[in-house]
């Protein structure tokens, strides 16, 4: 199962490097603000990419009004749920 998903996260990274034109292990961080995993003796340290998601502002959000219920338990009432 290993080998399977090393596969696919190799192809992965081999796809996302010719999408964005890398051309060297040097240009590979910059490219896909990625900051390279090392190998070592008693360990590794895994590869960490930097994400440019920007969140969307709530005000923004337009709910489905025909999904509104006012009669439900939920309708503007805060839940908190808690697993023991």
């Amino acid at each position: 199962m290993a080998a399977a998903d090393n596969e696919a996260a190799a192809k992965l990274t081999l796809l996302a490097i010719d999408k964005v034109g890398v051309k060297s292990i040097e240009d590979f961080s910059g490219k896909l603000k990625t900051a390279l995993g090392r190998l070592y003796a008693g360990g590794y340290s895994p590869s960490l990419t930097k994400s440019e998601y920007q969140r969307k502002p709530v005000e923004k959000i337009v709910g489905d009004t025909s999904k509104y219920n006012a009669e439900s338990v939920f309708m503007e009432s805060l839940w908190c749920l808690q697993v023991n």
